[in-house]
């Protein structure tokens, strides 16, 4: 009689890499397992702790700011039409104008021109008060001109707007005289700071800014405490 057995699973070459593989089996089970409570907790946290409103309120900021980077002006003034000033007279004299057409007029009358801190721009000893403006700029037009840019020109140009836009504005509002000339409207401020004698000032080695042209209008965007205003940065 043959006394012989096969090999166990416990003894034969099978049997030392059956237990191996019922080991990885339950690894793999537990690793599953163990992985999806994870996930439940990281959505727990997400839901219910203050760190996960604020990582979703994140990653909601950075789609949107996404977004804007894609569609760029046109975009941008679809999310702020009802916070702009005029904003439905805005949206109308937006969509009259082509894309392309639009962004060659902007690169055109804006594309030297950028914002800078009014607090970074140094005060002028030739300007001290009212008594210092002349008759290239009134105290008083200056004052109106520079309220209308932080009012309107500016929030209108941030989301896009161009200086057809803002004769449209005048015409809309009946702020032209009859005979077509502006009468302190939008356009001639638009014109006084983005036109052909904007505000130019120059950089200096270290980086402080030394006003070459503009002094008036740094002066009241100081005295109306305007955050900033558009300058010329020459050699730009």
């Amino acid at each position: 009689m043959n006394d012989h057995k096969p090999p166990s699973d416990n003894t034969g070459p099978l049997g030392t890499i059956r237990p191996d593989q019922r080991g990885l089996e339950r690894i793999d089970r537990q690793i599953q397992s163990e992985g999806q409570r994870g996930i439940d907790q990281l959505q727990h946290t997400d839901q219910r702790s203050p760190l996960g409103d604020t990582a979703k309120a994140q990653r909601g900021l950075e789609r949107i700011d996404q977004q804007l980077s894609q569609d760029g002006p046109a975009q941008l003034a679809d999310s702020q039409e009802q916070l702009l000033p005029y904003g439905e007279i805005f949206r109308q004299n937006y969509d009259h104008v082509p894309g392309d057409y639009r962004a060659a007029l902007r690169n055109q009358e804006q594309g030297s021109i950028q914002e800078v801190a009014v607090q970074d721009l140094p005060d002028a000893a030739e300007v001290r008060g009212p008594q210092d403006f002349n008759h290239h700029i009134t105290y008083a037009d200056a004052k109106l001109h520079t309220q209308q840019l932080n009012e309107v020109v500016l929030p209108w140009v941030r989301a896009g707007a161009v200086g057809d836009d803002f004769k449209a504005l005048d015409q809309q509002l009946g702020r032209t005289h009859p005979d077509g000339l502006n009468s302190n409207g939008y356009h001639e401020t638009y014109q006084l700071f983005y036109g052909n004698q904007p505000i130019i000032v120059g950089k200096g080695a270290d980086g402080t800014l030394d006003v070459e042209g503009g002094l008036h209008r740094i002066y009241m965007a100081k005295e109306l405490g305007l955050a900033s205003i558009p300058v010329h940065i020459a050699g730009k």
